[in-house]
Protein backbone atom coordinates (compact mmCIF):
# COMPACT_ATOMS: atom_id res chain seq x y z
CA UNK A 1 0.00 0.00 0.00
CA UNK A 2 1.07 3.60 -0.13
CA UNK A 3 1.85 3.42 3.59
CA UNK A 4 4.97 1.41 2.85
CA UNK A 5 6.55 3.88 0.42
CA UNK A 6 5.30 6.84 2.47
CA UNK A 7 6.97 5.67 5.70
CA UNK A 8 9.11 8.49 7.09
CA UNK A 9 12.56 8.42 8.65
CA UNK A 10 13.77 10.41 11.65
CA UNK A 11 14.58 13.50 9.55
CA UNK A 12 10.99 14.65 9.40
CA UNK A 13 7.65 14.27 7.71
CA UNK A 14 8.04 15.68 4.23
CA UNK A 15 8.20 13.88 0.89
CA UNK A 16 12.02 13.95 0.83
CA UNK A 17 12.05 11.84 4.00
CA UNK A 18 9.75 9.08 2.70
CA UNK A 19 10.96 5.54 2.02
CA UNK A 20 9.82 5.94 -1.59
CA UNK A 21 9.36 3.80 -4.67
CA UNK A 22 13.03 4.07 -5.69
CA UNK A 23 14.19 2.62 -2.37
CA UNK A 24 11.57 -0.15 -2.59
CA UNK A 25 12.70 -1.07 -6.11
CA UNK A 26 16.35 -1.05 -4.99
CA UNK A 27 15.59 -3.36 -2.04
CA UNK A 28 13.94 -5.82 -4.45
CA UNK A 29 16.81 -5.58 -6.96
CA UNK A 30 19.37 -6.22 -4.19
CA UNK A 31 17.59 -9.39 -3.05
CA UNK A 32 18.85 -12.79 -4.17
CA UNK A 33 16.68 -13.92 -7.12
CA UNK A 34 16.45 -17.46 -5.67
CA UNK A 35 14.62 -16.50 -2.47
CA UNK A 36 10.98 -17.23 -1.75
CA UNK A 37 8.23 -14.63 -1.89
CA UNK A 38 8.01 -14.77 1.91
CA UNK A 39 11.74 -14.10 2.24
CA UNK A 40 11.47 -11.16 -0.16
CA UNK A 41 8.66 -9.66 1.92
CA UNK A 42 10.79 -10.05 5.04
CA UNK A 43 13.75 -8.32 3.36
CA UNK A 44 11.66 -5.37 2.20
CA UNK A 45 9.86 -4.97 5.54
CA UNK A 46 13.19 -5.16 7.40
CA UNK A 47 14.57 -2.44 5.11
CA UNK A 48 11.55 -0.22 5.81
CA UNK A 49 12.00 -0.76 9.56
CA UNK A 50 15.71 0.13 9.37
CA UNK A 51 14.93 3.23 7.33
CA UNK A 52 12.26 4.47 9.72
CA UNK A 53 14.10 3.41 12.90
CA UNK A 54 12.17 4.73 15.86
CA UNK A 55 9.61 6.73 13.86
CA UNK A 56 6.00 5.99 14.67
CA UNK A 57 4.13 4.28 11.85
CA UNK A 58 1.52 6.77 10.56
CA UNK A 59 -0.25 4.56 8.01
CA UNK A 60 -0.94 0.90 7.36
CA UNK A 61 1.81 -1.23 5.81
CA UNK A 62 0.82 -3.98 3.42
CA UNK A 63 3.21 -5.87 1.20
CA UNK A 64 2.05 -8.71 -0.99
CA UNK A 65 4.73 -10.84 -2.67
CA UNK A 66 4.02 -13.53 -5.25
CA UNK A 67 6.53 -15.97 -6.67
CA UNK A 68 5.71 -16.43 -10.36
CA UNK A 69 8.93 -18.22 -11.23
CA UNK A 70 9.98 -15.19 -13.27
CA UNK A 71 11.51 -12.00 -12.02
CA UNK A 72 10.52 -8.69 -13.56
CA UNK A 73 11.41 -5.65 -11.56
CA UNK A 74 9.30 -2.64 -12.40
CA UNK A 75 10.83 0.78 -12.57
CA UNK A 76 9.37 3.70 -10.63
CA UNK A 77 5.89 4.58 -11.88
CA UNK A 78 5.61 1.46 -14.08
CA UNK A 79 2.56 -0.80 -13.66
CA UNK A 80 1.90 -4.47 -14.39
Amino acid sequence: TDGLVEQFNSNGMNIADEYGEKRLIQAIKNANPGITAHELCDIVLDDVKKYSAGVKQHDDLLLFCINTGKRKILEEGECF
